[in-house]
């Protein structure tokens, strides 16, 4: 009996150690298989990421030549993939390239947003044969990643965001406000909101007193910095305030070139005395444009005009296409009468209306609105360096302007009111954008 028991412990000792064999062999064939599978997936990664980009800049590059870009984008990501080992053979790996993304948060092509149709999508799937795992009967092991680029051409967008009220100033220390709602009306902001630059902490905006509402319903405030509210009246306050936004540079990007007009010839004025009626036409102006009551009536005829600076007192000005560029040094006030400007509708200053140019060097220059009901501005009325007060009111169709100054303030007696609209507007020409989305 002791000879038999010996024999069967033997045997079993051989089960054991044959599947402990087996257990080792399966825990070595998943780590080193696994090893093997985490390394093929980053280097997947990594040729999705490198294909997307290529197939967003093919993508670009197409656009700005003015040809169709779906074949060159995805013949780029093609050849990158493949030059990174996923050659798209079908058996040990396929890839493939859509525009816009078929799947994730880009592939959203109802959200407002975002813009699907920029979006590269790569998706690399490989297929890795295993050593050791086919002792547990997994002899192949498959990843997928995929990488999503953004392919943003050269596009025209309104400046700093399509905010309809900008003041530009970097920085500031006291609490006098960068932007200032002041008056004793309504302040209205349809269509754009409010933007201040200053990353002065307690107050780069400022609600000056208890009098003035603001209405900016659909966008409200974004601030660098802080917002000085008066406790007594926070209800004045209607939208969404936003402290801590990011910053725009100072000098801005944003530019505009000189015209040729500032080279002359000067610009030349006529004059019919049994209409009262002077009639100007594009050109220099290097002594400014001074509008007094010496005709009351002031027709500017459609083009560009360099002036030293603009200042009306009493006539009634009406000019429709027509670009105002301010030489540094110069400013503008508009203190009566009644005004009537469109911006120009065409050409390189298509949507501007004004542009007070500047080399940024010691004090800003004052720029003054005094509006009544019957002003009219549309196009925008770009002063970077510019300290622009608006008082009075407005037309009922309100400001159809974008302004951006370096301080600005508002002093309304009754309506004051902004009607942004992009189309109307000035539009900068904003580079290519490329990056990557996981």
């Amino acid at each position: 009996m002791k000879n038999f028991k010996t024999r069967l412990e033997t045997g079993q000792a051989i089960i054991l150690i044959a599947l402990s064999i087996v257990a080792l062999v399966a825990i070595t064939g998943l780590a080193v298989d696994g090893g093997i599978v985490y390394s093929s997936r980053r280097q997947a990664q990594n040729a999705a990421d490198s294909a997307a980009m290529a197939g967003s800049l093919a993508r670009i590059q197409a656009i700005e030549g003015g040809t169709p870009y779906t074949t060159p984008m995805r013949n780029a990501a093609l050849a990158r993939a493949a030059s990174n080992g996923y050659d798209n053979n079908g058996s040990s790996n396929t890839v493939e390239v859509f525009n816009p993304p078929s799947s994730g948060f880009y592939s959203d092509c109802g959200n407002p947003a975002f813009d699907c149709t920029q979006y590269v999508q790569v998706i690399i799937t490989s297929h890795i044969n295993t050593f050791f795992a086919p002792v547990v009967g997994i002899t192949v092991m498959d990843n997928q990643v995929q990488a999503v680029a953004l392919s943003k051409g050269p596009t025209l967008e309104p400046p700093f965001d399509g905010n309809a009220l900008v003041s530009l100033k970097p920085t500031s220390h006291s609490c006098g406000g960068d932007f200032i709602l002041g008056g004793s009306g309504v302040v209205e902001v349809v269509g754009g909101g409010i933007f201040v630059n200053s990353d002065n902490d307690p107050c780069a905006f400022k609600q000056d007193g208890c009098n003035v509402t603001l209405d900016a319903t659909g966008s409200g405030v974004s601030s660098v910095g802080g917002l000085n509210l008066n406790l007594n009246c926070l209800e004045n306050i209607i939208g969404t305030n936003i402290t801590g936004a990011d910053p725009v540079p100072f000098p801005p990007e944003e530019t505009v070139a000189m015209p040729a007009a500032c080279s002359g010839p000067a610009g030349q004025s006529t004059n019919d005395k049994n209409t009262n009626t002077s009639t100007l036409t594009p050109g220099l102006y290097s002594k400014g444009l001074l509008f007094d009551a010496k005709y009351t009536k002031v027709n500017l005829q459609p083009g560009v005009y360099c002036v030293k600076d603009i200042k009306v007192t009493t006539q009634s000005i009406t000019g429709h296409n027509v670009f105002f560029y301010i030489l540094p040094g110069g400013g503008f006030s508009f203190q009566g009468g009644i005004t009537t400007l469109t911006a120009s509708n065409s050409g390189d200053y298509e949507g501007l209306l004004i542009y007070v140019a500047s080399n940024f060097s010691g004090a800003p220059q004052a720029c003054t609105i005094n509006g009544n009901a019957a002003d009219l501005f549309t196009g925008t009325i770009y002063a970077p360096y510019c300290n622009i007060t608006i008082n009075g009111n407005s037309n009922p169709s309100g400001f159809m302007s974008q302004v951006i100054g370096y301080e600005v303030k508002l002093n309304g007696s009754t309506l004051l009111r902004f009607v942004y609209d992009p189309d109307d507007g000035w539009k900068v020409l904003v580079p290519p954008k490329l990056g990557i989305f996981k």
